[in-house]
């Protein structure tokens, strides 16, 4: 049987085709015909034989056989135990299709062995299947199953030619998608492999996301283990890169529901998203006008890292190929989140103050040189802020250093919540903090000081009434950025002579240097 179907190939046929396929398109033109052949349900005869070993992308026969009148007889036996040649003959009786090949040897194809192509002689001659039936009756110990009386020809040829185009269009589409996606990832990887910072790491992924993707509203949510929930972390909108919404305007899916589909790992493709069971807020997914959505599980290896969600508002086709692509995403999105998020927790130890979470002395010395060359350069000025608690030593004598640590830890938070987010704000030592205006002189260091100052004499601190003066207060002093200034050591030496004098004068008070 081997021999007679590399007869055939070697055989020179100028009304046949003879070409050199993949198996994956083999497989294709297989169950083309089994599918016409079920659309019609005609009786049908398929004589077939190959090793399934060598040709694992062929279909695994017969697919139809919930048919009535379709007989396989397959002939695989007759093969040689390594035969690298496969048969397929299909006949309804009025129309047939004879398909021969053999395993292609190319050394310079760097695949798996089992992926090589094939050499194949493919035709709808009536003439070339009569000649290999009878050919292999003569060879083999096999008879053809009769077929029923032969009906009108349905046009099988032309039917075929058509389903196969359709298919080679999806495939040069499905291709093109592919790549595209590959691309995406490679820019992903790219862009997000070497970033440490957790924050820019998040909005690196955003806009690199939103360009690669083009979905109309993306979510990301954070594992938290110790509480087994996922946490909104940031959204992304097809408004542009950097351009995000309200954590309140997240799209709610069903909690119990969408860990439940995080813990599993496997990335969900939600259709029909305006009536989806998952989704609790339809109102707000059709405000949005969404109408599609791919959850992807963010994990590296074990380890469960968050869950991103990307919103379209037109549906989608993921194929398993796509789907495939996207874990290979995740994952890459995973570990850089990982690293990122280790790299900021090291960071943060060695920059910042364990107790009230700023920065510590060492970390501002080193952003001040940094911003002390921009403003020599271009000429803005700077302030300074020297802030210390009056009277620390007394509250914490009275009411032990656990009241005096919670003392300094709201102190902290009033501060910040005086100054911009670009301004600097440091624990210099004990209850001492220092605060870097970029852009404000004397005036404006003056007038924000005053406002930290009120806000911690009107605040309600635990055992305050037993402080001097019946409250819990501080003092400030205020310098600003001269010429002849020309180190931090030289600016915090004035700043600290003006809070010196707010001591002096009775605490509790701002006096501004100069």
């Amino acid at each position: 049987m081997d021999a007679l179907i590399r007869q055939h190939l070697d055989a020179p046929r100028p009304l046949h085709l003879q070409e050199e396929f993949s198996q994956h398109t083999l497989g294709q033109l297989i169950l083309t015909l089994e599918n016409l052949a079920a659309e019609e349900r005609r009786a049908f005869r398929v004589v077939h034989g190959w090793r399934t070993g060598l040709f694992p992308d062929l279909p695994l026969l017969p697919v139809n056989r919930h048919l009535p009148l379709s007989a396989y007889q397959d002939l695989g036996s007759h093969l040689e135990e390594d035969s690298p040649t496969l048969l397929y003959l299909f006949d309804n009786g009025s129309e047939c299709f004879s398909l021969l090949g053999q395993l292609v040897d190319r050394p310079e194809i760097s695949v798996f062995q089992q992926r090589l192509p094939v050499r194949t002689l493919w035709s709808f001659s009536r003439e070339l299947q009569e000649t290999l039936l009878h050919e292999l009756e003569r060879h083999v110990p096999f008879r053809p199953i009769p077929l029923p009386e032969r009906a009108e020809p349905s046009g099988l040829d032309a039917r075929f030619h058509g389903h196969l185009i359709k298919y080679l269009e999806e495939s040069l589409l499905e291709t093109r998608q592919s790549l595209n996606l590959i691309t995406g990832i490679l820019r992903v990887q790219k862009t997000i492999s070497r970033e440490l910072d957790f924050e820019r790491l998040l909005e690196l992924i955003g806009d690199t996301l939103l360009e690669t993707f083009r979905f109309q509203l993306g979510e990301l949510e954070l594992w938290v283990p110790e509480e087994s929930r996922l946490v909104h972390q940031v959204t992304w909108n097809m408004n542009g890169p950097g351009q995000t919404l309200s954590q309140h305007l997240q799209i709610l899916l069903d909690v119990e529901r969408e860990i439940s589909l995080f813990q599993a790992g496997a990335p969900v493709v939600m259709d029909a998203l305006r009536r989806h069971p998952l989704v609790l807020n339809h109102r707000l997914v059709e405000i949005l006008g969404l109408r599609f959505a791919i959850l992807l599980p963010l994990f590296a290896g074990e380890e469960k890292v968050g869950l991103l969600k990307l919103y379209y508002g037109h549906p989608e086709v993921i194929s398993p190929m796509r789907l495939a692509w996207l874990e290979e995403l995740s994952s890459l999105m995973a570990s850089a989140i990982l690293n990122a998020r280790e790299h900021t927790r090291v960071f943060e130890l060695a920059t910042k103050d364990g107790l009230t979470s700023l920065h510590n002395r060492r970390y501002f010395e080193e952003q001040f040189n940094l911003e002390l060359a921009r403003t020599r350069r271009t000429g803005a000025p700077l302030s300074l802020l020297m802030l210390d608690v009056d009277n620390f030593k007394t509250y914490n004598d009275r009411n032990g250093h656990v009241a005096g640590d919670h003392v300094l830890v709201q102190v902290a938070r009033l501060v910040k919540q005086g100054i911009r987010s670009v301004d600097l704000i440091a624990r210099y030592g004990g209850e001492e903090f220092i605060v870097l205006l970029t852009g404000g002189d004397l005036g404006v260091g003056r007038s924000v000081a005053e406002k930290i100052r009120a806000a911690v004499a009107d605040f309600d601190f635990p055992h305050g009434e037993g402080q001097p003066g019946g409250r819990l207060t501080v003092s400030i002093g205020v310098a600003e950025l001269k010429p002849s200034i020309r180190s931090l050591e030289d600016l915090i030496r004035r700043s600290d002579a003006a809070l010196y004098q707010a001591k002096e004068q009775g605490r509790n008070r701002v006096v501004a240097a100069g």
